[in-house]
C-alpha cells in the first residue's frame, strides 16, 4: 500500500472519530433541534391555551343565555320594559352564539312573545339551548335536558323516556353532591308531576344549576 493510500485511510479513520460522518446531530445541530422542539411545545401550549379560553366563553355565554331566559320568563308576566331588555339582550347573545338550532327555537319563542308565552315555551327553548350547550361540553347541560325530559313524560304512559331521564338525572345530581340541587330535586320528587307549583321548581332548579 503506497503513502498515499495509507494518509487517506488515516484522515478517513480521524473524520469519522470526530463525528463529522456521523448520523447524530452533535454541537450546533443539537441546539438547534432543541430549540425547534422548545418552540413546538410552545405553539402547542398557546393552542391548549386557546382552546380552554374558547370553552369557558361559550360556558359563560350559555350561563349568561339561560340566565336571561329565566328573568324573560318572569318579566313577560308583569314588567313590559324589563320584557322588551331581555329580549334585546337575549337577541344578541343568541347572535354571539350562532347555533342555528338556538336561534330557530329562539325565533319561535319571540312569536309567542307577542301575546303569551307558556312555561313549556320556555322549556323548549331552555331544552334546546341546553342540548346544544352539552355538544360544547358544558357540564350541565345534559343535567337540564334530562330534568325536563322527566317533567315532560311524568304521569304520562312513556314510562321509559320518564325512567331514563329520572335515572340519568337522579345519577347526575348525586354526583353533583350540592346541597341545594339535592333539596330542590327531593322537592320535584316528592310533588311527583302533580303539584300546583310543579313547574315553578324545574325553573328554580335550573337557575341553582346553571348559577
Amino acid at each position: 500500500m503506497c503513502i498515499r493510500d495509507r494518509l487517506t485511510i488515516i484522515i478517513i479513520f480521524a473524520l469519522s472519530k470526530s463525528g463529522l460522518f456521523s448520523d447524530t446531530p452533535t454541537g450546533a445541530f443539537i441546539g438547534s433541534e432543541d430549540r425547534e422542539n422548545s418552540e413546538i411545545n410552545k405553539n402547542q401550549e398557546t393552542f391548549d391555551a386557546a382552546d380552554k379560553s374558547t370553552v369557558e366563553k361559550k360556558k359563560t355565554e350559555y350561563n349568561n343565555l339561560l340566565m336571561k331566559i329565566l328573568e324573560l320568563r318572569d318579566a313577560s308576566k308583569t314588567d313590559p320594559i324589563k320584557q322588551a331588555e331581555l329580549v334585546t339582550e337575549i337577541d344578541d347573545v343568541v347572535s354571539l352564539l350562532d347555533n342555528n338550532p338556538v336561534t330557530d327555537q329562539w325565533e319561535t319563542t319571540t312569536l309567542c312573545l307577542a301575546d303569551k308565552c307558556t312555561d313549556n315555551d320556555f322549556f323548549d327553548l331552555i331544552i334546546t339551548i341546553a342540548l346544544e350547550g352539552d355538544k360544547e361540553g358544558i357540564s350541565y347541560g345534559n343535567l337540564i335536558v334530562n330534568l325536563l325530559t322527566a317533567n315532560k313524560y311524568w304521569n304520562t304512559d312513556n314510562v321509559v323516556k320518564f325512567s331514563q331521564a329520572m335515572t340519568s338525572a337522579n345519577a347526575l345530581i348525586t354526583e353533583l353532591n350540592d346541597e341545594a340541587i339535592t333539596s330542590k330535586w327531593h322537592e320535584i320528587v316528592d310533588c311527583d308531576g302533580g303539584c300546583a307549583e310543579k313547574n315553578e321548581l324545574n325553573f328554580e332548579m335550573i337557575k341553582l344549576i346553571v348559577q
